[in-house]
């Protein structure tokens, strides 16, 4: 009996010794499994916390180049930040006020200074938060043509020509050929656009109000199209030239700044200067204004009257882009364009009628209050200006938004 009871203790000993290193081993284990899951949990939390701070870094991103897009659509001119191509400008760091986040603004002007500005928008976000999220976002922007159409005018355009108003060609490609002319001669009016007779557009009508003859239009016809904003220009604040070499036929007054050239006078206006002011031009007879720039762009200022007749405006160059006429300030007195040499030059008049009707072509394009193109005259658009002489209205390029990885 002695016997069993002890052998059953020592079973019972033999028992225990099996069991705590088991106990022992099952509470490292536990414990671990513990510290593992609190330093997942950790984790995740720090990763919950990344991504918020990622989110909250971005929409700061997004929040900044929205608020300097607002703010160059208002007025602000960012674009004189960065004049030349290759310019870079800091606009600073900027707050959003509903969660503290800030972002920094940079512009990068990324043309090659030969077509419309390009620039680059780029803005870095940060959270704000103890981790510090950081995010990038770029946009592009370009400014826009200011010479879309052969012929616009605000309140009505008007082709009333014996055959073929409008048609086009690439001043950049190859001079202008009858036989190859493309079809964007594209005209367009706040109001109606109307042809009258055997007249013909060979491009798009567009009209805030209504195209009278689609079937003078050889492209798409459009009535009730939103309206175009055609802005006034100042006058520059630059004297009159000074006074002229005189000549038979020619008579200017430095002191108003009235030019009237006929007979057989030829005035010529060198470059430099770039930009010239009068108060009125007028050419008459065989006189000629001609405009020799060597191939910088030069802008005529006209403050009240352009009569054109006689040979007319004479650019050496004949390309369009390289001549500007300019209607600034309000007055609103009617324009005559009727020389009989061809005139390859830009005219932007948004208070005056202007009346196109010369024997000679005009090369370029023409914007006014009220346009018309009639006689043996055309208007030859050319697609060049589509790529060059911008508005100073920057839009941003579709496509272009996009977040950078860093």
């Amino acid at each position: 009996m002695m016997m069993m009871l002890t052998e059953n203790r020592a079973a019972e000993r033999t028992d225990r010794g099996f069991a705590l290193p088991a106990v022992i081993f099952c509470l490292v284990f536990l414990s671990v499994l513990a510290v593992a899951s609190v330093t997942t949990a950790g984790h995740e939390r720090q990763a919950d916390v990344g991504i918020e701070e990622g989110t909250l870094a971005f929409y700061s991103a997004e929040a900044g180049a929205n608020a300097v897009l607002a703010s160059w659509t208002q007025g602000a001119q960012y674009e004189n930040l960065v004049p030349n191509p290759g310019d870079t400008a800091d606009l600073g760091w900027g707050t959003v006020p509903e969660n503290g986040a800030g972002y920094q603004a940079i512009l990068q002007r990324v043309d090659n200074g030969l077509g419309l500005t390009l620039i680059r928008l780029i803005v870095e976000g940060r959270s704000g938060g103890a981790s510090g999220g950081q995010q990038l976002l770029t946009v592009m922007f370009r400014d826009t043509p200011r010479f879309t159409w052969g012929a616009f005018g605000k309140t009505q355009a008007k082709v009333g020509t014996n055959g073929k108003g409008t048609d086009s060609y690439d001043s950049e490609v190859a001079p202008y050929d009858p036989l190859t002319a493309g079809s964007n001669g594209d005209v367009g009016s706040n109001g109606d656009v109307v042809t009258e007779g055997a007249s013909t557009i060979d491009g798009d009508a567009t009209a805030a109000g209504t195209v009278t003859d689609p079937s003078a239009v050889s492209g798409k016809s459009t009535s009730g199209a939103p309206p175009v904003d055609l802005p006034d220009t100042a006058c520059p604040a630059i004297p009159y030239l000074p006074a002229m070499p005189a000549q038979p036929g020619l008579s200017y007054n430095p002191a108003t700044g009235v030019l009237s050239i006929a007979g057989g006078a030829t005035v010529t206006l060198p470059a430099p200067p770039t930009v010239y002011l009068f108060r009125d031009v007028i050419i008459s007879g065989n006189g000629a204004l001609v405009v020799n720039g060597g191939g910088l762009q030069i802008d005529i200022y006209i403050e009240r009257l352009l009569d054109a007749s006689g040979t007319g405006i004479v650019n050496p160059t004949a390309n369009p882009g390289d001549l500007g006429i300019w209607g600034c300030g309000s007055n609103s007195v009617d324009w005559n364009i009727a020389g009989s040499a061809d005139a390859h030059m830009t005219v932007y008049a948004p208070n005056h009628f202007v009346d196109v009707n010369g024997s000679g072509g005009l090369f370029g394009a023409v914007a006014a209050s009220r346009v018309e193109v009639r006689g043996n005259s055309m208007v030859h658009y050319d697609d060049a200006l589509g790529r060059k002489n911008g508005t100073g209205r920057f839009v941003m390029v579709p496509g272009s938004w996009a977040e950078v990885s860093r």
